[in-house]
C-alpha cells in the first residue's frame, strides 16, 4: 500500500473540491444557510441519506435517479443537508469506508444539489502512520510522524 504525504493529499483534495465549485455555486448554498439562520429555521442533515437506508442500498441498476430516502419516506421531504464521507479515496478505492461507490456518491451529490439541497463532505482518511482506519489510536506517534513529514 502506498500512502501519500498528508500535505500532498490534502492539497490535491482541496484543489479538486475548489475546482468543482464556481463562485456562483458556492454563493447559493451560503445564501440559503444565511436565510435559514435569519429566519430561525432549523435545517436537518442526514449522512448517506441517498446511499442506503432501512432494508435497501442504492445502486445504479435499481435506483439510477437516486430518489430513495428513509427521511423522505418518514416526513415527506429530503433532508436539507446530505452528508457523504470520502474515506478510502486517498487509497484509490472504488468504495468509501461505508461501502458506498464513489461514482454513485458523485451522482447522489449532484441529484441532491439539483433538488436544492446542500452537500457536506467529510473525510475520515486512513491513519498515515499505521495504515489503520481513522479511529486507530494504537500509536501515540502519529501526529509527530505527520509533522516530521511536513518539515521534510
Amino acid at each position: 500500500m502506498i500512502l501519500l504525504k498528508p500535505q500532498t493529499l490534502l492539497a490535491a483534495a482541496c484543489a479538486a473540491f475548489l475546482a468543482a465549485c464556481s463562485p456562483g455555486q458556492t454563493a447559493e448554498p451560503a445564501q440559503r444557510l444565511a436565510e435559514a439562520a435569519a429566519a430561525g429555521t432549523p435545517l436537518y442533515g442526514h449522512q448517506d441519506d441517498l446511499m442506503y437506508g432501512h432494508s435497501w442500498n442504492a445502486n445504479l441498476e435499481t435506483a439510477p435517479d437516486l430518489t430513495r430516502s428513509d427521511v423522505k419516506d418518514a416526513c415527506g421531504h429530503y433532508p436539507a443537508i446530505l452528508g457523504l464521507d470520502m474515506g478510502g479515496i486517498e487509497l484509490g478505492d472504488a468504495r468509501n469506508l461505508d461501502g458506498n461507490d464513489f461514482a454513485l456518491m458523485r451522482e447522489a451529490a449532484i441529484a441532491h444539489h439539483a433538488r436544492g439541497g446542500i452537500v457536506s463532505l467529510s473525510w475520515h482518511l486512513r491513519n498515515p502512520l499505521t495504515g489503520g482506519d481513522a479511529w486507530d489510536v494504537s500509536s501515540d506517534k502519529v501526529v509527530a510522524s505527520v509533522l516530521r513529514r511536513t518539515e521534510a
